[in-house]
């Protein structure tokens, strides 16, 4: 799916709040920080393209609703990482994170704990 930085914001908020107009999402992006109507607008009809959003048509304007759910995006994201960088090898991901110590020890336990079945994989922290 590819989503951009600026277009996981949309779905955020989407996500958090559906449905909402191209005027909310403008007025919650902030226009100040280069948010306009009209780049709303392009990202949205991005989104539409990749089936990640709809629309519906409002009394008065389009109201835009998330078409996948937030756990759909972070997995496409996390393959397409791991495909991209790691060949698609989760344990050279998960090797650098440990050497950069992109983990703290507590996270590091909560991994070790749910590779060797000890925790249920609601409560391991990773979801």
């Amino acid at each position: 799916m590819n989503i951009s930085k600026q277009e996981w914001k949309i779905m955020h908020l989407l996500w958090e709040n559906a449905p909402q107009t191209i005027t909310q999402l403008t007025k919650v992006l902030g226009t100040g920080k280069g948010w306009s109507k009209n780049i709303v607008i392009t990202y949205l009809k991005r989104l539409e393209e990749k089936e990640a959003v709809y629309y519906e048509k409002g009394t008065k304007a389009k109201q835009y609703f998330p078409k996948i759910t937030r756990e759909e995006a972070e997995q496409d994201e996390i393959h397409s990482l791991l495909d991209k960088v790691f060949h698609g090898n989760a344990g050279l991901l998960v090797n650098t994170m440990v050497k950069d110590e992109m983990l703290s020890e507590e996270e590091i336990a909560q991994l070790y704990r749910l590779l060797h079945g000890g925790e249920d994989d609601k409560d391991n922290g990773f979801n």
